[in-house]
């Protein structure tokens, strides 16, 4: 009988590889590949189309621009021809780690609890790696002596919403990880193509669950009746026609089934986040002036003044972090589509946040137009404490490097506390570390097992079943990175 509606329950969202014309499997060798039958019977075939955990929604929409053409001597249009205009893709989630951010796109640092790495961090240090690298990159090519995934091209994506049979979850109880959902020829979905990413907002208030929002433009979309050996929904720029692999045939998608085991934390609370911020020493030549509040000590930095705040004193209430990347398209003389739409520079992210006021603190606003000075934030969501081994570790760790002052707002009213929002600014500038926004966390609430205890292709908790073991080569993935 027809189907009576669409709930929550039946759909999930799911993020392909960059860029959106390569190929979705991997095997233990690193070869990319478009064989959905490979790990059947034999050697394990990895599914790189993955799962963003605690969507809490999905929305998207097509706006046909149409152009009219009109000519001397005849009143109405003779034709309303279409002009390529993209579409958008928008989804939210809850926080309770750095996975959909990787998954995303972002170049983030993580610790690594599991395999043998015993937490030690993926790069030494977490300001080290820019976190747009991969959406400014377009290399998809590998040296020699370089691992084959993942690629330093992380833009460019296809996004699948996926919609399971009526009345039953699409999120299934199985008991280990599945590259392909075995249900998955029956389930419905829509394919976006070339799917860039636009905007990333990460919000967090008392009383409610920090969550991420993000945008994206796409170039298409794609219904399916079917989610497993379909192809994919890119298509070439020029044309308009299917992706072809190395071999001349269509590259195809199919679904992985949806595995989290017990153990990962649900989301993070916003009694567990902090926020610290502190002014930094003013370069004068080889010699740094440090403007903290009670003196010109360097021990006196950590506060900050004429901003009429005490800030070891605020009562923070919310925050909000706001990056927008601008596009580009770039437009090709008998190309359907854009070539590409690149990035362009520069990249401001700005944050946000607002807090009940206490003890105010001395200093004078014409200073801060005087000095401009520079300000290191960072935000830390925090396991509970009681979260054993976790407990107490930062899940997500915003860090913001030399962040620039944008504004203050106060706020009084009978019967309310007075308030205060401020803002500030930061430029991401991936040939600068100096300054920027850096992002840091954890992938997996626990640690796993020795890898002689697990000798499947793929296994771990709702983070980590993109995590291929140590039978796999160091040729197909670098050693201690996930895949995403």
């Amino acid at each position: 009988m027809p189907r009576t509606r669409n709930i929550f329950q039946v759909e999930a969202l799911f993020v392909g590889p960059s860029p959106a014309s390569g190929m979705n499997h991997l095997t233990t060798d690193g070869v990319l590949n478009n064989n959905l039958n490979i790990g059947t019977f034999g050697t394990p075939n990895f599914n790189l189309i993955q799962n963003i955990p605690r969507v809490q929604s999905v929305s998207y929409s097509v706006l046909v621009e149409r152009h009219d053409i009109a000519e001397l001597g005849k009143r109405s249009n003779i034709h309303r021809g279409i002009r390529p205009t993209p579409i958008t893709l928008n989804f939210e989630y809850l926080q309770n780690s750095i996975l959909p951010e990787l998954r995303i796109g972002f170049n983030l640092n993580y610790a690594r609890y599991y395999a043998d790495f015993g937490g030690s961090p993926f790069y030494p240090i977490n300001t080290g790696i820019s976190v747009l690298e991969g959406f400014v990159s377009r290399s998809d090519e590998r040296l020699p002596t370089e691992f084959a995934w993942p690629m330093h091209f992380r833009d460019q994506r296809c996004i699948y919403v996926v919609v399971g049979e009526e009345g039953q979850d699409l999120k299934k109880n199985y008991s280990a990880y599945q590259a392909i959902d075995p249900q998955a020829t029956g389930y419905a979905s829509y394919g976006f193509g070339g799917c860039y990413l636009t905007n990333y907002r990460t919000v967090a208030a008392v009383g409610d669950f920090p969550k991420a929002n993000v945008s994206y433009i796409c170039d298409t979309l794609r219904y399916y009746s079917s989610s497993s050996g379909q192809p994919i929904p890119a298509v070439n720029p020029k044309d308009l026609t299917p992706i072809l692999d190395s071999l001349g045939n269509t590259v195809k998608f199919a679904i992985p089934s949806i595995f989290e085991t017990t153990g990962t934390l649900s989301v993070v609370r916003p009694g567990d986040i902090s926020l610290d911020i502190s002014s930094l020493p003013r370069l004068t030549g080889f010699f740094a002036t440090y403007r903290g509040y009670g003196g010109t000590s360097a021990a006196a930095y950590s506060n900050i003044n004429n901003l009429g705040i005490n800030f070891t004193d605020i009562k923070l209430q919310n925050y909000s972090i706001d990056l927008t990347l601008n596009r580009k398209d770039r437009h090709q003389i008998g190309w359907k589509l854009p070539m590409d739409r690149i990035v362009t520079f520069p990249v401001i992210v700005n944050l946000t946040f607002g807090a009940v006021i206490g003890d105010g603190q001395t200093g004078s606003f014409v200073n801060i137009l005087n000095n401009n000075d520079d300000y290191n934030i960072t935000i830390k969501l925090k396991n509970p404490p009681n979260y054993g081994a976790f407990g107490g570790l930062p899940a997500i760790q915003y860090d913001f490097k030399r962040a620039k002052f944008n504004s203050i707002n106060f706020e009084s009213a009978i019967g309310n506390n007075k308030t205060v929002d401020v803002s500030f600014g930061c430029e991401i500038d991936q040939d600068d570390l100096s300054q920027g926004l850096f992002i840091s966390g954890l992938l997996t609430s626990y640690i796993l097992p020795t890898p002689a205890t697990y000798l499947t292709a793929v296994t771990g908790s709702d983070p980590l079943r993109d995590q291929i073991n140590t039978q796999f080569t160091a040729n197909a993935i670098e050693s201690g990175r996930p895949l995403f």
